[in-house]
């Protein structure tokens, strides 16, 4: 257990800590250390064990830390939102999938993962027991993305319609295709249904079109002639409508769907 004396900061970590925090940085890297302290890099890198040890900072991942506020008390018993600390995780990079859609309050479905998007690959990193999964997409899919304020920062987080597409093409990524159903469904005031086609076409994945045109007409969702266009772009191979899933089972012959879900429960949760 941390003592008063253990707490302290000290002249050099009250320097650092200040000039980081005006700066708008409470997560930082060593080189952002080292620029506002303008010293060399054993010499950071010591304050910065220094200040880890007492509590003051928090190591994220080898050269990122996270500032701990006095809120945090003796133990250091604090996390800034896991928004925040995904922003700082990689680059570039958007919050997506089922993390996206739970943000929007399109699945209620609890999840340890919080799913980030980049066009980078990184492995995933467990902080606070949440892990930070990062799902690594070609640059022609990361589009579709805006920004929420969050504790006086602009958040990247893909918008309505690409969660929803994002979660078609990774069912997976979403906790299950019914998660992305549900976010369709429950979002559908929301949505454009002519910019979700466009981005179903723009994503690339045929799968992701055919599981589109399926949970529309499923939903009773657009009129024939958007569904006709979601269906133009669809491919002629059958493809699983939940994955991982049995590739074996009842086919929709319109959306070239192996319906791997028991028929009696694909809209059951619709009736809650």
């Amino acid at each position: 257990m941390m003592t008063a004396t253990t707490k302290t900061l000290g002249a050099q970590g009250a320097r650092l800590l200040t000039g980081l925090s005006e700066t708008g940085k409470n997560v930082f890297t060593v080189e952002d250390a080292r620029r506002a302290m303008g010293d060399g890099d054993k010499s950071v890198r010591q304050l910065l064990y220094r200040l880890e040890k007492r509590g003051w900072i928090q190591r994220l991942e080898r050269g990122k830390y996270l500032i701990l506020p006095l809120s945090a008390g003796m133990e250091g018993m604090y996390t800034a939102h896991e928004f925040l600390i995904a922003s700082r995780l990689v680059s570039p990079y958007a919050i997506a999938f089922g993390t996206a859609l739970r943000h929007y309050g399109y699945s209620d479905r609890l999840s340890r993962t919080v799913y980030v998007a980049t066009t980078r690959r990184k492995r995933p990193l467990v902080l606070h027991g949440l892990t930070y999964r990062f799902v690594s997409i070609t640059q022609a899919r990361f589009f579709g993305i805006t920004q929420i304020p969050l504790e006086g920062k602009r958040i990247h987080i893909t918008d309505r319609e690409k969660t929803i597409v994002d979660c078609l093409t990774h069912p997976a990524y979403a906790g299950g295709v019914v998660e992305a159903a549900k976010g369709l469904w429950f979002g559908s005031e929301e949505m454009d249904l002519n910019r979700l086609a466009d981005y179903a076409e723009r994503n690339g994945s045929k799968a992701a079109m055919q599981r589109l045109g399926f949970w529309l007409e499923q939903l009773g969702m657009g009129d024939e002639r958007l569904l006709a266009r979601v269906e133009a772009g669809r491919s002629q191979s059958y493809v699983r409508l939940e994955v991982p899933g049995p590739a074996q089972s009842d086919r929709n012959h319109r959306w070239r769907i192996i319906v791997n879900i028991n028929p009696d429960t694909l809209l059951e949760w619709k009736e809650h």
